[in-house]
Formats: C-alpha cells, sequence, structure tokens
C-alpha cells in the first residue's frame, strides 16, 4: 500500500503542461505548515499532479492561484528531473482529478504518508548526535491493474527511504527486525533532505519518509531475491540532514 494525504496552500499557480502522448499533467506544491516553533512556523513541502485528457483541468486551474488552500490524496511516485548542478530528485503524489480539493484557509496543514510494503535492504544504524540516532532503510511498495481483459498488470515498484530517529542506544533493536525482505507498515510524514558533494554542488532528495511510526510483519521466508533501486533514488548512507522550512527548499 502507497497512501499520501497532504493539506496546504500553494506555493504558486498550479500549471498545465503538455505530454507527448497527448495527455495533460495538471501539477502544483502544497507549502505544509505542521506547527510552530517559537514564533517560526513549521513548514514541509509536497508536490502533487494528476493526468487526463486535453482539457480534463481547464476548470479547476483557473481556481489554483498562489496562496490558496487545498487537499490532495493519492500515491507517492518518483519523477527524477533533468541532471544538472543541483540535482532533484521528485516525489510527487499523483492524484485523480476528483481528489484535488479546495480546503479552508488557516490552521495546520496535513502532511500523512502510509506504507505498506518489504525492506529491499538491512536496515542501517547512525548516530545524528550525543543524543540521537537514526534508523535508515528503504521500503518497496507495489500496485498494479486490470486491462480490458480482465488481466491483472503489475505496474514497477516504488522505492521509499525511510529514517526513524530514536533515542540514543535505542535503534538496534529496531534495526534488526527490519531485515532485508520483511513486510513492514510505516507512518510517517514526507522531507526533504539536502547532501553537498565533494564540489559543493548541493543536491535535494525529496523522498525521504521521516517515519513516526514503524511496524515490521511478517519475516522473509526463505532466499530473497534482490530488488535493487534505480541508481538516480539512491541515498548516501550519511544523509540524514533533515530539511525544515528556509530558503534551501527546492522550488
Amino acid at each position: 500500500m502507497n497512501k499520501m494525504i497532504a493539506l496546504g496552500t500553494l506555493t504558486k499557480d498550479a500549471v498545465i503542461t503538455d505530454l507527448e502522448s497527448g495527455r495533460q499533467r495538471l501539477g502544483g506544491t502544497l507549502a505544509v505548515k505542521e506547527g510552530m516553533t517559537g514564533d517560526k512556523p513549521i513548514m514541509s513541502y509536497v508536490a502533487f499532479a494528476s493526468f487526463g485528457p486535453k482539457g480534463f483541468a481547464d476548470e479547476i486551474v483557473k481556481t489554483m492561484k498562489e496562496g490558496e488552500a487545498f487537499s490532495v490524496f493519492g500515491k507517492l511516485n518518483k519523477t527524477p528531473s533533468e541532471k544538472d548542478s543541483n540535482v532533484y530528485d521528485n516525489a510527487t503524489i499523483e492524484v485523480r482529478l476528483g481528489n484535488i480539493r479546495p480546503a479552508g484557509k488557516g490552521g495546520l496543514g496535513l502532511n500523512r504518508i502510509t506504507l505498506i510494503g518489504n525492506v529491499t535492504g538491512d536496515a542501517r544504524l547512525n548516530s545524528v548526535n550525543d543524543e540521537t540516532d537514526v534508523v535508515n532503510f528503504t521500503v518497496a511498495t507495489n500496485d498494479g491493474y486490470r486491462n480490458e481483459a480482465g488481466e491483472w498488470i503489475d505496474n514497477p515498484p516504488v522505492f521509499h527511504e525511510c529514517s526513524r530517529f530514536v533515542k540514543k542506544g535505542s535503534g538496534a533493536k529496531l534495526q534488526e527486525k527490519l531485515m532485508k525482505g520483511r513486510e513492514v507498515e510505516v507512518e510517517g510524514t514526507l522531507r526533504y533532505t539536502k547532501s553537498t558533494s565533494k564540489t559543493n554542488n548541493k543536491t535535494y532528495h525529496a523522498h525521504v519518509i521521516r517515519a513516526e511510526e514503524v511496524i515490521p510483519g511478517r519475516k522473509p521466508q526463505g532466499k530473497v531475491e534482490d530488488q535493487a533501486m534505480p541508481a538516480e533514488q539512491q541515498l548516501p548512507q550519511d544523509v540524514i540532514d533533515q530539511q525544515q522550512a528556509g530558503d534551501d527548499i527546492p522550488f
């Protein structure tokens, strides 16, 4: 399972893009206010997209202006952008047009994702500081659809990099449970992480799930086949710098 819901305000006007297939893409980004630290808001940012035939979103896009509040519900997909000195690995909520809805302004927003899938490799335990450790792991989710002939067609798996922050010394038990191939349920929020290369180029990874609840399921039976992530979706092991609101958000 791969389900995500977000509620926030548009950072810019939503945009309709023509695709080579003759279809169109409606896309935008929501700024989600999750709380306050003193007088500073805690923000997260979620991109979304809906696909359909030409003209499918002509009416709703007229209302989707910068600063307007909307809720979206769908599944998290990966859409790598062009590679350059600043590489953005985009995580986008793919939604049906009917699941894009106007929302009231004010109050807190919503950024929640639920995953049920399999761990693609043994979890890694890293130290953040003297008080905090982080367990990093990747979850693969699978879904599909029935074609007109009634045959089940599997979509390619989607890989989700997850981080669970825990008190110092308490991460080893969770790490042991998150073995390669094990089923797991994860609930959390979408976060951006940032790493800097040796040439000081910043790379934003927009597909890290900050896990708030991790529930291991059945252990794998027998030999577990490798389920390698595409190279452009792999995160370095030391990417644990969680980004909140600020000038570095890549929008």
